[in-house]
């Protein structure tokens, strides 16, 4: 979405629209097994205002997305939630200490529209899981059949550990 610059105003004025995120779906797929693809449009909810020439946004962002789990495989439905904040100053300006502030990106603008839609889609990518896991207690896959732990046990041996080690379950230790 492109935000006009002599649209913001001094008083701050709420905004709701949709983004859309194919286009992150080469970005999220380039590795080689795609962890997350963008199912719909981001939900973004902004305020923005102005001080002087430079332009402040505040808001946030909720993206469905679907994820493969990093331990059984299986598709899952991931909803994406961030907040953020962005202060757009124009290029050439100096940014003084607006730079300083720890939870205000600071970009820059040129020109008479800011385009939100870099923003947007740099917090979604900042938003992901770094581990995809369908759930905290996902059990994953059998390292010796590949069965999915989630829906059965599938009756192979335990594993004994590092044989390195075995040595050191034969010592007896008295207490």
């Amino acid at each position: 979405m492109k935000i006009r610059v002599r649209d913001v105003t001094e008083s701050p004025e709420e905004v709701e629209f949709e983004e859309p995120t194919s286009e992150l779906n080469p970005t999220l797929s380039s590795g080689p097994a795609p962890d997350f693809l963008c199912a719909s449009p981001a939900k973004v909810r902004l305020t923005h205002y102005s001080a002087g020439r430079d332009l402040f946004f505040d808001g946030a962002i909720e993206a469905p997305l679907r994820g493969r789990c990093a331990r059984c495989l299986e598709d899952y439905g991931v909803a994406i939630s961030a907040k953020f904040q962005f202060l757009v100053v124009p290029a050439g300006s100096s940014l003084g200490d607006a730079g300083e502030e720890e939870d205000v990106e600071v970009t820059v603008y040129d020109g008479e529209e800011v385009d939100l839609t870099p923003l947007v889609r740099e917090q979604i990518l900042l938003s992901l899981p770094t581990t995809p896991l369908c759930r905290e207690s996902c059990r994953g896959l059998c390292a010796r059949c590949g069965a999915n732990l989630n829906r059965e046990d599938c009756g192979c041996p335990a594993d004994e550990g590092d044989p390195r080690m075995a040595i050191f379950r034969t010592l007896r230790v008295d207490r």
